[in-house]
């Protein structure tokens, strides 16, 4: 089915496994590769590594991100869209830009208010009765591009 939308996912551990699962699920989805961040160590990223060979789809570990050889299987995907989670590393203007709808971050926090990481920790630590899972277009900086969406989920500080 040529009119799939084509997707590259960017991430490792259970957050981006559970997207990996659901997005397999979708008829209308095909997944053309997987990014993994390379300073991570294998176990991690062994279980998504298992999923996406499995479903024999790529997966690239790029040392770094301004890699050619990188960049070109990046681009010969023809990638619509990028979905990222629990990606590591700042990933450059002109490979955001490569898929044609965009690339879009999941983040578990309030932006701005909680950019970077163990957001989480700090909203419980600094009493938040929610926590909002926000997903945004992104840019040439972290956790900075405009919100596609917003969702609230109630916490109290025994979470």
């Amino acid at each position: 089915m040529s009119d799939r939308i084509k997707i590259i996912l960017w991430g490792y551990d259970l957050p981006a496994e559970s997207k990996l699962r659901t997005l397999l699920s979708i008829d209308d989805v095909k997944v053309v590769a997987i990014v993994v961040p390379a300073n991570r160590e294998e176990m991690v990223i062994k279980p998504i590594k298992n999923m996406a060979q499995e479903n024999g789809i790529p997966v690239f570990a790029p040392p770094t991100l301004k890699d050619r050889g990188f960049r070109e299987s990046v681009s010969a995907a023809q990638s619509d869209v990028f979905i990222v989670d629990s990606y590591t590393k700042l990933i450059p203007k002109d490979v955001i830009t490569i898929p044609r709808l965009g690339a879009f971050n999941f983040h578990p926090g309030k932006l701005p208010q909680y950019r970077g990481a163990h957001v989480l920790n700090w909203a419980i630590i600094n009493g938040e009765g929610k926590i909002t899972l926000t997903v945004h277009e992104m840019n040439e900086k972290f956790d900075c591009g405009d919100i596609a969406m917003e969702e609230d989920i109630d916490v109290s500080f025994l979470d």
